[in-house]
């Protein structure tokens, strides 16, 4: 076996020692050029691809912003902004607002910007970041409140057709002046791939978690103004399509029947602390009609505070109260709060517990 081994050995360095490398000497003096050549011509394809990409995402963007204010317009709002960036070349932001406004036609509201851009990376351009200016405020009532935000990360993607998708915030230490600091904020929803929607299937899925928001005094409510946890998991069932307008296509929506499923919510708002599940309709005039079913600890104490505070009716607040003493019980016996199982909505300009009317809202 060693002797075959070495033959062969010998064969091939004899076969080595015949080749005439002079020969070879014109092939690799052009071997270097023509990598050069190919390598420049695969950069040059791919920056006019990006080019491109980017070129579509813009044209995108503007039918969507043509959509979006007159969808805006319809719902008594308008935008307003000193000036707007459109560059296809990369690295530089795809759009740039400056100065954007987004306000009410109607009333003293408003959400100002001094700057919102959307970038992309070089090799995905649909997939965009958001960049906010560091100076935003809201408008209410014609009083200013600054917006802070702390460190955060917000992107979205933006097809060359079809709707944005795979919007995510996550968000960490924002204030906004006189009204609540807020610890975190965590925002995921993704669209189903529409060839799987039919008018009773999830067309679009999303989570949103709020932790540790402080509310500064914003409120005159019987709960602390520390809420720990807000927490909703929900799916849009029904496909919502674009037609003329927002509002045309939330009306043929609801026309076949859509609606948000509440698949979990949380709410941890001392003493206060929930949890349930249900789903969200609205009616001819897009006002929600919400049925949840939750449990509970604290709810009898909360109910109680807001009469005192002559919040809720008092008939209907009687007759709840009985209801829930019925089947409220201790979950723990260490607990200092009862546990209560019990239907909540909102329906007809009201607010439901058990079926009972608590408070007209919506006047």
């Amino acid at each position: 076996m060693v002797n075959f081994i070495n033959t062969k050995w010998q064969e091939l360095k004899a076969q080595a020692g015949s080749l005439n490398f002079d020969k070879l000497r014109p092939v690799k003096a052009y071997l270097w050029p023509a990598a050069a050549f190919t390598a420049a011509l695969l950069i040059c394809l791919m920056i006019i691809s990006n080019y491109l990409q980017r070129r579509a995402v813009i044209n995108h963007f503007k039918n969507d912003m043509h959509y979006v204010i007159g969808s805006l317009n319809r719902a008594g709002w308008d935008l307003a902004y000193e000036d707007i960036d459109f560059n296809a070349l990369y690295p530089f932001s795809l759009v740039t607002f400056k100065n954007l406004k987004i306000y009410s036609l109607s009333q003293n509201h408003a959400w100002e910007i001094d700057k919102l851009s959307l970038d992309s990376g070089f090799f995905n351009a649909p997939s965009l970041q958001i960049s906010l200016g560091e100076k935003q405020e809201v408008i209410y009532g014609g009083k200013e409140h600054k917006i802070s935000l702390g460190a955060y990360d917000f992107a979205v993607e933006l097809p060359s057709s079809g709707a944005p998708n795979n919007l995510t915030l996550q968000l960490q230490n924002a204030v906004i002046s006189d009204w609540a600091e807020i610890g975190e904020i965590n925002l995921a929803a993704r669209i189903i791939a529409p060839q799987l929607i039919n008018d009773q299937s999830p067309s679009l899925r999303g989570h949103l978690d709020i932790r540790q928001v402080k509310l500064n005094g914003l409120l005159d409510y019987p709960l602390g103004q520390n809420i720990e946890r807000i927490y909703l998991n929900a799916s849009v069932l029904g496909q919502i399509k674009g037609g003329e307008n927002f509002q045309q296509a939330l009306r043929e929506w609801l026309a076949k029947d859509g609606h948000i499923e509440i698949k979990d919510f949380n709410l941890n708002w001392p003493p206060l602390l929930m949890v349930g599940k249900g789903s969200l309709y609205f009616n001819e005039t897009f006002k929600p009609i919400l049925q949840l079913n939750t449990s509970s600890k604290a709810l009898q104490v909360l109910i109680d505070d807001l009469e005192s505070m002559n919040w809720l009716d008092s008939k209907g607040t009687f007759v709840v109260k009985i209801l829930l003493g019925n089947k409220a019980y201790k979950a723990d016996p260490e607990d200092k709060y009862l546990t209560v199982t019990t239907p909540i909505a909102i329906r007809d300009d009201a607010l439901l517990v058990e079926k009972i009317v608590l408070k007209k809202l919506f006047n």
